[in-house]
């Protein structure tokens, strides 16, 4: 149901899963590419968060970014750009058995709405009072 509520959202990308191995479908990981969609995923997980969904950040932070590995290896992060990225992208939603398909749509619309309003969320998440968030109508 994720798969297909989300399927046209940009910069968005639900991870499949591998369809030769066994799985137990305890995570459903999300990727989000900033750029194409217009909010990052600590922006999303913000919004979530906002209306009571339980979403949260995945493989956050590297194991690199710990100790001991932190302190052993401080330039760690420099080697390992493709984890970096992964740090700062993907984040799980909300699944198990007491979720039903109605929340699975409500979470979805959530992600709907806010990408569909990037521009108006930005400065919120950025914490800009909302008095300097003109609306469309107010710029023209």
């Amino acid at each position: 149901q994720y798969q297909r509520e989300l399927s046209d959202l940009p910069g968005v990308r639900l991870l499949p899963f591998n369809p030769g191995e066994e799985n137990n479908w305890q995570y459903v990981v999300l990727e989000v590419d900033a750029a194409q969609a217009g909010l990052t995923r600590d922006d999303l997980v913000r919004v979530l968060h906002a209306e009571r969904v339980r979403a949260r950040r995945y493989f956050f932070p590297g194991c690199h970014r710990v100790p001991p590995y932190r302190d052993l290896y401080p330039d760690a992060g420099a080697s390992l750009p493709e984890t970096e990225r992964l740090t700062n992208s993907v984040m799980c939603l909300p699944t198990g058995s007491t979720l039903q398909s109605a929340d699975i749509i409500g979470i979805c619309t959530v992600l709907r709405l806010a990408l569909d309003r990037a521009a108006e969320l930005r400065p919120i998440l950025a914490g800009e009072p909302q008095w300097l968030i003109m609306k469309d109508e107010e710029k023209r």
